[in-house]
Order: structure tokens, then C-alpha cells, then sequence
């Protein structure tokens, strides 16, 4: 369908966990009678609208979800006398749901079938909310966000659900919720606790959670000895620490558990934990952020025998890295940002084996393709927010093989596309923020496998829609920002395969 103007924006800024299990506010609806997704801020703006389709639904009713809008939104009112009883009926398909700084939202809520994931903010967590929750018998993620609960709040009751992720964020301190985490031994698979709330008793809890497969601890009080309640999950292989709590012993309490997945944003972590990570043997995935690791501390990551992705972030790994990087026998997808002291990124050619590449170094310029251009494995590669031009592109024809390309906010114009025109395996090809105007679509013609496109946010106008309809399996194409008519809109909206079309006006 065609996204045409301006998108309600989303709710309240929900505090994320891990991907699995962070309750996200409903994406940006576009403006049809039924939409899928719906963020409300006032209880009124519920009464006319058409639920019949709706599958998210956003109640961003507290105070922080209102910042920016305080002025068009009467507070006062905003939830009094809100009325869900019928919410059921006329959103049979609802699935997922938060609600936020509305007590009286919960008290009116029905059984809801359809529903499988619910997040709560801000709202106190009393007898009267359990027995909300329990009518909820497909429910299957739940968050709960700055939640007081009662004191002797009965949590049984709840045992009864089938909850397969759980998000405890921002809780008061030692809170009586922290026993939700024992409550689903048999169901619960992911879980992620958020806030300096969560401490050593929070953790003896994880530990009875015993199908725990996957993890998030995030600015909490645990460290090291509290690390210890993880070692009874043998089904844990997604791990993610971030704070100041944790340091190069850190990794050691994992070791014998089965993690593929392990992201940290330590600030205490130097090269002495990817030392101590060389005994976390099953590792697939390493992800470090705001970390203290040097190029030369990464030798270390050649212990790790399935090592195959690596995302490091805010670093700057410098020739020594590249070169401890090819001693890691798997790797097969890099990721890098932060700053970049050498912009040519001399030795990432010698890393032969790469499949997919991302730099998000703002400096890396045309300079750098002498040593992307080596890399004839790629069959992904992102520069997206660099120096990059079309000079830059020429090296690119070589690496046939690619599928994904990303070349947002670069300074690439319609110019240096024509050296794409080798690359016919392309099916993603990401162009929006650039100087691209319609002479450069038309380089893109030959490119026949191109399922997705973006072009938002360049010169772009009805001229290129002939082009554009050239792409016969174009099934996602934004064109938001750009010069192209409703007209020329809805000529593009006529192509068969396309399923999405992005278009109107949009903040860049």
C-alpha cells in the first residue's frame, strides 16, 4: 500500500531491551480508515476511530509520552473516564498493547484473545492488575515499565499465563516484581532487567528461570558475584550486559554455558576480557561498545574458534586490528563505527573472507575502496553517513556479488551510479539522503532482481517513474521528500509487485 503523508508520531519513549523482548510503540500508521497501528494520547481520540483492523495499540497516556505536545493534548482529561470494555469487539485482531499512566485504562480491560504482547508504564501493579492480566491467556511478552506494585502482592495468580519474554525495567528498588522471574520456569525464554532496581535478589530469581535462553542486563547493581546465579542456565546463549558493573573477569562466569551471542557496553572492559573471552569457545556473535579493547588486544578473538560476527562500535581498530582480524578463522560479517585515524582503513582487504561489511565512520572517504574493493566475498556492505563520492564507486563494479548495498547520506550523485550497473545480483540498494536526481535512477534499470529501494530525500521527480516501473520485482520503494507527484505516485502504485510504496512529505 502507499504511505502517503505525514505519520503520527510513535509513543512514549519506551525503554528498550533486547530485541526479542523490548515492547516497541507501534510503527507510524499511514492515513487509512482501518489502520494496523495506533498511537492515542487522549481517551477521545479513541471514540471514532475504526479498531476493526488494528493490531498495535499505543495508550500513551502519561506525562512523558505528551513531552512536545503538552500545549494540543488537556492532560487533565487525557485518561478520566476512559472506557475499554468494548475494546475486544471492535479489536478482534489486537495483539500487542502498552499502556501508559492509566490506571483506569486497566481497570476497564477485557479478556482480549488476540492479544500476545502487553507493556504497562507507569502504572501501579495491584491485585486488581493481576487479575487483569490472568484474563489474558495468549499473553506471551510482557513489560513492565516504572511499575510500583502493592505491598504483599500475590504473583501466583499469574502462573497460570504461558510468558515466553519478560522486560522488568526502571522498578522500584528490591521490588516484590522481581518474582516474576521464577514464576514461568518452563516458558520463559528471554528476559531483561533494566535500571539500578535490579540487584543480587533479582538474579537469584533468574537463576530458578531455568529455559532461559536469552538475557539482558542493563545499567543494573549486578557484578561479578552476582554473576554467578547465571551458571544453572544451560540453555542460555544470548547474553547482553551493559554498565559500569562488569570487567575483564566478567566473561569467565559464562564460560561453560552455551552463549553464541554476547554483546557488552563496558566501560571496564579492556583487552584483558577479550583475553579472558578466549575461553567462551561457543561464541558466534560478539558485539562491544564504549569499551576500552585496542587493535592489538583483538589477537585475542583467534582463541574463539566460531567466531564469525563482530560488531565494535565507538573504536578505532587501526592497521594492527585488520591484522589480528585475519587470524579469526570464521569471520564472515564486521561491523565498525566511532572515528577512524585512517581513513584508507589499510589491511581490511587482507580480511578475504568477509561476506558483510558495515563502516559507520563519518571520515572514511573514496580513499578506502582500494582495500573494500579486495574483499570479493561480499555479498553485503554498508557505507551509509560517509565521505564516500562517485570516485569512490568505481571499485565496486568488481565485487559482483554483492546483494545489499547502503549508500545513504553519502556524497554519491546520479554520476557514479553507472558503475553499478555490474552489479546485478543487487536486491537492496539504499540511495535516500544523496544528490541522486532521475538520471541516475535510470542507471538502475538493469538492476532486475532489485526488491527494495530507497530514494527518499533526493532530487528525484515524476521523470524517473518510468524507470522506477522498469524494476519488475520492486517490491518496497520509498520515495518521501523527493519531487515525485501524486500523479506519479499513483502511477508507481499501479506496478504488480510492488506491496509498499513510501510517499509524500517527510521530515528528513
Amino acid at each position: 500500500g502507499c504511505h502517503c503523508g505525514d505519520s503520527p508520531e510513535p509513543g512514549g519513549d519506551s525503554t528498550g531491551a533486547l530485541a526479542p523482548v523490548e515492547l516497541s510503540a507501534p510503527e507510524p500508521t499511514s492515513h487509512t480508515p482501518s489502520p494496523r497501528a495506533l498511537v492515542i494520547h487522549h481517551r477521545s481520540e479513541l471514540d471514532d476511530a475504526d479498531l476493526s483492523a488494528l493490531e498495535r495499540l499505543d495508550l500513551a497516556l502519561a506525562e512523558s509520552d505528551r513531552l512536545g505536545r503538552l500545549t494540543e493534548i488537556d492532560a487533565a482529561t487525557a485518561c478520566t473516564g476512559i472506557d475499554l470494555s468494548q475494546l475486544s469487539t471492535r479489536a478482534p485482531r489486537l495483539a500487542s498493547l502498552r499502556v501508559s499512566g492509566c490506571a483506569d485504562a486497566i481497570a476497564s480491560l477485557p479478556p482480549l484473545p488476540a492479544l500476545t504482547q502487553l507493556e504497562l508504564d507507569e502504572i501501579t501493579v495491584d491485585a486488581s492488575v493481576v487479575a487483569r492480566l490472568v484474563g489474558m491467556v495468549g499473553l506471551e511478552r510482557l513489560a513492565l515499565v516504572r511499575t510500583p506494585a502493592t505491598e504483599e502482592l500475590a504473583l501466583e495468580p499469574l502462573a497460570s499465563l504461558h510468558i515466553r519474554e519478560l522486560a522488568l525495567v526502571e522498578l522500584e528498588r528490591e521490588s516484590l516484581l522481581a518474582g516474576l522471574l521464577a514464576l514461568w520456569p518452563n516458558t520463559l525464554r528471554a528476559a531483561s532487567l533494566v535500571g539500578p532496581w535490579a540487584g543480587h535478589d533479582a538474579m537469584t530469581r533468574v537463576s530458578k528461570a531455568a529455559a532461559l535462553e536469552r538475557l539482558e542486563l542493563r545499567d543494573t547493581r549486578v557484578g561479578n558475584f552476582s554473576l554467578n546465579q547465571i551458571k544453572p542456565l544451560t540453555r542460555l546463549h544470548e547474553l547482553a550486559w551493559a554498565g559500569d558493573t562488569f570487567n575483564d573477569n566478567s566473561p569467565l562466569y559464562f564460560r561453560d554455558l552455551p552463549v553464541t551471542s554476547f554483546s557488552c557496553a563496558c566501560p571496564h572492559f579492556g583487552d584483558g576480557a577479550l583475553h579472558t573471552l578466549r575461553h567462551c569457545e561457543s561464541v558466534e556473535r560478539l558485539e562491544l561498545e564504549r569499551t576500552q579493547i585496542t587493535g592489538l588486544g583483538l589477537a585475542a578473538l583467534a582463541r574463539l574458534p566460531e567466531l564469525a560476527e563482530l560488531v565494535l562500535n565507538d573504536r578505532d581498530l587501526g592497521e594492527a586490528g585488520f591484522a589480528a582480524l585475519t587470524q579469526v578463522a570464521r569471520l564472515r560479517r564486521l561491523e565498525l563505527s566511532g572515528h577512524a585515524e585512517d581513513p584508507r582503513m589499510t589491511g581490511l582487504g587482507a580480511l578475504a573472507g568477509l561476506e558483510q561489511l558495515r563502516l559507520g565512520y563519518p571520515e572514511l572517504d573514496d580513499r578506502a575502496m582500494v582495500e573494500i574493493g579486495k574483499l570479493q566475498h561480499l555479498r553485503e556492505l554498508d557505507l551509509g553517513g560517509s565521505a564516500l563520492s562517485d570516485v569512490g564507486l568505481a571499485p565496486l563494479a568488481t565485487l559482483t556479488g554483492i546483494e545489499v548495498l547502503g549508500l545513504s547520506r553519502t556524497r554519491v550523485t546520479n554520476r557514479g551510479l553507472a558503475h553499478l550497473a555490474a552489479l546485478t545480483k543487487l536486491r537492496q540498494l539504499e540511495l535516500d539522503h544523496t544528490d541522486v536526481v532521475d538520471a541516475g535512477v535510470h542507471h538502475l534499470v538493469g538492476l532486475q532482481e532489485l526488491t527494495r529501494l530507497r530514494l527518499d530525500h533526493t532530487l528525484v521527480t515524476d521523470a524517473a517513474v518510468e524507470d522506477l516501473l522498469a524494476l519488475r520485482k520492486l517490491t518496497y520503494l520509498d520515495v518521501r521528500g523527493t519531487v515525485v507527484t501524486a500523479e506519479g505516485a499513483a502511477r508507481l502504485s499501479s506496478a504488480p509487485t510492488l506491496a509498499e510504496l513510501a510517499w509524500g512529505e517527510d521530515t528528513p
